[in-house]
């Protein structure tokens, strides 16, 4: 009975080496059949990265602007008020005679 475990448990060694040599060499085809994919998708991705990283930096400052101003929203019936005061205040205030 130890013997049929033995011969069992070694014939099962010999077949996972056999399939991880035949799936190591398999994954090597294929890597080395989808090598220019590969390349070409890098070189291709790196463009759009290239040109993609100015745009994403001009998106991401005017995120930031549109963020400051939208704080300064609650503020804009303060500002209309001191503008109406303002023009109140300059309408009514006597103004020095230009020296001529």
């Amino acid at each position: 009975m130890a013997l049929l475990l033995l011969i069992g448990a070694a014939l099962a060694i010999v077949l996972l080496g056999a399939f991880a040599i035949i799936g190591t060499l398999l994954k090597l085809v294929f890597w080395l059949l989808l090598l220019p994919l590969r390349l070409a998708f890098g070189l291709v991705a790196g463009a759009v990265g290239i040109v993609a990283l100015p745009l994403a930096v001009i998106g991401i400052a005017l995120a930031a602007i549109v963020a400051l101003a939208a704080l300064l929203v609650p503020v804009l019936p303060l500002l209309v008020l001191a503008a109406i005061g303002w023009a109140i205040h300059k309408s009514v205030s006597r103004h020095p005679s230009p020296i001529v």
